[in-house]
Order: structure tokens, then sequence, then C-alpha cells
């Protein structure tokens, strides 16, 4: 890669901790579980800034947490590694946006704000069709 590497190991000698410089020039620090799969994962990424990702015991992404140049973003997915919430900046980067998807992945709830800055909420059916809108 792009730089060192620096690893922390358990008393069996299993790596727990992982450090390196990405091919980017970025850093970034996996923690593993005793199963060998990364837990935690915190990295930079170029141009945007810091990312988080937490997974389970199995190694599935159940959290991430990052950041663009129009905001912070949040995504929670279920156990299938599906997206069910998903928190952020609306479109024009000024204010929130709330997504809430059904196991199958169909956005079913949405909360935003408009180009007036007033706030909007959307439901959706289960097949994410006959959206009901409620607005100011």
């Amino acid at each position: 890669g792009a730089g060192g590497v620096f690893h922390v190991a358990n008393a069996q000698g299993d790596p727990i901790v992982s450090a390196s410089a990405e091919d980017s020039g970025n850093g970034r620090i996996d923690v593993l579980g005793s199963s060998g799969n990364i837990e935690c994962s915190l990295a930079s990424v170029k141009d945007s800034g810091g990312s988080l990702a937490v997974n389970n015991s199995a190694g599935k992404r159940m959290i991430a947490l990052g950041v663009r140049p129009q905001g912070g973003l949040v995504n929670v997915m279920n156990a299938a590694g599906i997206p069910v919430f998903i928190a952020g900046y609306a479109e024009d980067g000024r204010g929130g946006a709330v997504s809430i998807k059904n196991g199958r992945g169909v956005q079913v709830f949405s909360a935003t704000t408009d180009e007036k800055e007033n706030g909007t909420a959307t439901v959706w059916d289960a097949d994410g069709r006959k959206p009901r809108i409620v607005t100011p």
C-alpha cells in the first residue's frame, strides 16, 4: 500500500486492531472480533472526511456514518444488510432528510425540507405506492 501498517494482537496472537494507510493516503483503523471479522472501522475518506462502520460479529455492516461536502449521513441496516433508516441532508444540502424503508428495501416514509425550509412528510404503502403527502 501507500504506507505503514500497525497491528495489535490478543493473547492468542490473533490481530484485533489494525491501523493502516489507504492507497489514497488517508488513514484507517479496524477493530476485529475474536472471529477475525472487522466489527468496527474508522476511516478518513479522501476529499470528504471521516466515516465509521459498525458490523455484527459475522462482519455484516449494521450502521454506517459518513460525511460528504453536503453534510453528514447515517445508515442503519437490518439483519439482511438492507438500509432501513437513512438520515442526512436534503437534496439541496441545506436541510435534513429522513427515509425509512421496510425489510425489502422499499421506502415507506420520508421527511424532508423543501426549498422554503418547510417540512414535508410522505407515507407509502408496503409496495411503495399510493403516497400520502403532508405539507404545511
